[in-house]
């Protein structure tokens, strides 16, 4: 009787931190400077994301075991999966990094996650040549989509998704000239 009773405790607490682990991490009132909206979603929501944005174009994946450093800090420890979605086949000559992204954030459970970036967060951008984002996460499983804009045009909507990972570091670069 008494496993009985620890077994459905157990799982009541799983079945709390499962939901609250699924919540939006709710952004709505953006700093200035800021183009990052983050939400926790299913694969399920993703794929419904990409059926409201049919013209959405798959960012090219590349699957990396090498460690990377960034600004002097290692970024590969043991059990981290690089990612690296690109979209155009390189910089050009005479454009520059024109916008920015990154977090960090960590998870107690397995979580499937996407992250929109947009580009400008206000006003007119320049005209976009190269769009690389780096992700750090706890496996390979994930994609990016550019749903609105893209190379030659002034703005950009992206979505990066990672599943079931335990942690998402991710780094945007969009250049431009």
């Amino acid at each position: 009787m008494c496993e009985r009773i620890a077994l459905i405790g157990l799982l009541a607490i799983v079945s709390s931190l499962l939901l609250t682990n699924a919540a939006v991490i709710d952004q709505e009132q953006l700093e200035d400077g800021k183009n990052v909206i983050m939400q926790v979603v299913t694969p399920e929501e993703m794929d419904k994301i990409l059926e409201q944005n049919p013209n959405a174009v798959e960012m090219k994946a590349t699957i990396s075991s090498e460690q990377e450093v960034i600004n002097g800090r290692a970024m590969h420890p043991r059990g981290r999966s690089i990612i690296t979605y690109t979209l155009g086949v390189g910089r050009e000559d005479g454009d520059s990094l024109v916008g920015s992204e990154s977090a960090v954030n960590d998870y107690d459970l397995p979580t499937s996650l996407s992250v929109t970036v947009k580009y400008p967060s206000s006003g007119t951008g320049a005209i976009i040549t190269h769009v690389k984002v780096t992700t750090y996460q706890s496996n390979t499983d994930g994609r990016a989509y550019v749903t609105s804009g893209g190379l030659g045009k002034r703005n950009l909507v992206m979505v990066i998704e990672a599943v079931k990972t335990t942690y998402f570091d991710y780094f945007a670069y969009i250049y431009g000239k």
